[in-house]
């Protein structure tokens, strides 16, 4: 598995979907997995 993951971070994984997983939670933390809304900046004129 192929994934891209946050700032410009590119890591590959041989394995399946749960196992990504715990190896994403046990390299980035609990929050990395938990999913969070993004914030987008209002416009001016």
């Amino acid at each position: 598995m192929l994934a891209f993951e946050g700032d410009r971070h590119v890591e590959w994984f041989e394995g399946n979907f749960q196992d990504d997983e715990k190896d994403k939670m046990r390299r980035l933390g609990q929050n990395s997995i938990i999913p969070h809304r993004l914030k987008y900046k209002k416009f001016s004129r």
